[in-house]
């Protein structure tokens, strides 16, 4: 299990009006959503998931924004609940005026403050500092390198299915290992062509070497 960073205030109050709007409990929430229940609940007390979980949440809930009104609109802005959880916006994401979304203000999140006995130890994992290193990202050759490496579809094979939440089908596509065991999740409205969804992901199955599928697919990664 992946360690949570330090309680936040807004962060709370936002998942919980998410879930509100989406009809769903932290438990129905995970095909909605691509996050693990257990970490949904934890996000609804104010507790920040990993950054890569915090992106996948965002971006799943942008989804959902596109095709269900009602839906604030900074909640289709992935940075926004970046910048909510205490982490740092992603590189270079402009927005529609083509400024970098590092500049746009932090929504106003008005709660209740927590109390100072419900805090974390103080040793408790935080999210990284602006001034914080950095790893190395991990390089591919695009060239003769590329070439000698295993295709994705002889690492993973994708499964699809149709659940049902609350009254509302979604799609949920699995991408299973040699193992069988499921190493991606993702989840889609019944508003998505999904036949268009699962023919990309086999394009990128015949297309794309292990590493660069796992890249491109990284939000969807089950890491709970």
């Amino acid at each position: 299990m992946q360690a949570m960073a330090e309680a936040t205030d807004g962060i709370g109050p936002a998942v919980k009006e998410a879930l509100e709007w989406l009809q769903a409990t932290p438990e129905t929430g995970g095909a909605l959503l691509g996050i693990n229940g257990r970490t949904l609940a934890a996000m609804c007390q104010g507790i920040v998931p990993m950054r890569s979980l915090m992106i996948r949440f965002a971006t799943q809930l942008g989804s959902h924004c596109e095709v269900k009104p009602g839906a604030p609109a900074w909640w289709r802005d992935v940075d926004a609940w970046l910048r909510l959880a205490g982490y740092e916006p992603r590189r270079d994401s402009p927005t529609s005026d083509g400024s970098s979304n590092a500049q746009v203000n932090r929504p106003a999140r008005p709660s209740p403050p927590v109390p100072q006995a419900n805090r974390p130890h103080p040793q408790a994992f935080r999210p990284p500092s602006p001034g914080a290193p950095r790893a190395a990202p991990e390089i591919v050759s695009e060239g003769a390198d590329a070439v000698v490496q295993a295709l994705a579809g002889e690492a993973y094979r994708p499964t699809y299915e149709r659940h049902t939440f609350n009254e509302r089908q979604v799609h949920v596509f699995h991408i299973l290992d040699t193992q069988d065991q499921r190493a991606f999740e993702m989840s889609f409205p019944l508003e998505v062509d999904y036949k268009a969804r699962a023919a990309q992901i086999k394009r990128d199955l015949a297309t794309l070497t292990r590493p660069q599928f796992e890249r491109k697919y990284d939000r969807y990664r089950t890491q709970l």
